[in-house]
C-alpha cells in the first residue's frame, strides 16, 4: 500500500509538472502572438504616415507648381506664414 501511494504522488506531481510546463507554453504562444499583432499594427500605421506624408508633399509641389504658395508647417506662426508670402511674391516679381 505504501508503495501505491508513492507511485501516485509521483504521478500526481508529473501531471502538476506537465500541467504547469504546457500553461506556460501557452502563455508564450500568447505573448508571442500579441507581440506580432502589435508589430503588424504598427507596420500598418508606419505605411499610413508614410503615405500620408508623400500625399502632403505631392500636394505641396502641385500647389507650387500651379504658383502657389503653400505652407503646412503647424509650428509656424501666422505673421511668419504671412511674412514668407510676402517673401515669396517678391522673389516672383
Amino acid at each position: 500500500m505504501k508503495h501505491y501511494m508513492k507511485v501516485m504522488k509521483k504521478e500526481n506531481m508529473r501531471r502538476k509538472t506537465k500541467r504547469k510546463q504546457s500553461q506556460e507554453q501557452n502563455q508564450i504562444i500568447e505573448e508571442k502572438k500579441l507581440e506580432k499583432e502589435d508589430e503588424e499594427v504598427k507596420e500598418e500605421q508606419n505605411q499610413e504616415d508614410i503615405d500620408n506624408e508623400s500625399e502632403e508633399i505631392l500636394f505641396t509641389i502641385r500647389r507650387r507648381q500651379k504658383g502657389k504658395l503653400v505652407v503646412d508647417d503647424d509650428d509656424e506662426t501666422e505673421e511668419e506664414i504671412a511674412s514668407d508670402s510676402e517673401e515669396d511674391a517678391e522673389e516672383e516679381i
